[in-house]
């Protein structure tokens, strides 16, 4: 008997201003069944936890819905590696969301976790902005114009003082949606309550080397 067929999942996490107002997404894709997105903001904190909140989220979002198996696509390498054991966690925050992550993924017969470029990532990168835009309309694309540099980073210290400033000031937000193969909408639902800071405790520190900020300037000189 063969086995279940994975499961495919898009995840991605977004922060203006790093740390600055932030979002997570993904798509969970059953074959043969819709799509099902959902997309959230998470109030202030950096891209890096946005990304790992995603995950997070996505695992259990999959667990609820009875997978076995899954493939995990993520457009951060850091996330991939720490993830697959080639670097290890030194944040604090960090390693919170990576241990639940961690905890979660036991809980399936089989997990995954791919990174892909961002362009094959563009359904979970699209619902992040949506969420930031939808949350905050007076700020959103008028922000990532006025306070970022073409190539996506930002700009001055000053920059970053005013992405900061800018936090979200209201609950935490999920909106769902079903989409079948042609993209068509099978309905939503919000759901609120919670507030992400709940999730950000401080840890004893990791003794091993961490390289999170060796990949944060890879990036940065990246764009």
């Amino acid at each position: 008997m063969s086995s279940p067929a994975s499961w495919k999942i898009h995840i991605d996490g977004a922060a203006r201003g790093n740390p600055g107002p932030a979002a997570f997404a993904f798509i969970i894709q059953k074959e043969g069944a819709p799509a099902l997105e959902e997309k959230g903001t998470l109030g202030t904190m950096t891209n890096n936890l946005a990304e790992y909140t995603a995950l997070v989220r996505a695992l259990e979002r999959a667990r609820e819905l009875g997978a076995e198996r899954l493939i995990v696509h993520s457009d951060s390498e850091l996330l991939v590696k720490q993830m697959n054991g080639e670097y290890r966690v030194k944040n604090p925050d960090l390693r919170m969301l990576y241990d639940r992550a961690r905890e979660l993924g036991g809980q399936f017969k089989q997990v995954v976790i791919r990174h892909v470029p961002r362009e094959q990532n563009s359904g979970a990168d699209r619902l992040c902005n949506e969420a930031l835009d939808e949350a905050n309309p007076d700020k959103g694309e008028r922000f990532a114009e006025n306070y970022r540099s073409p190539r996506g980073q930002s700009t001055s210290n000053a920059i970053r003082e005013k992405a900061i400033s800018l936090r979200l000031q209201h609950p935490f937000h999920v909106q769902v949606n079903h989409q079948d193969h042609e993209g068509g909408n099978h309905g939503q639902a919000d759901v609120g309550g919670g507030n992400a800071d709940r999730l950000r405790r401080r840890l004893a520190p990791h003794p091993l080397v961490d390289q999170e900020s060796h990949m944060a300037a890879i990036q940065n000189r990246n764009g």
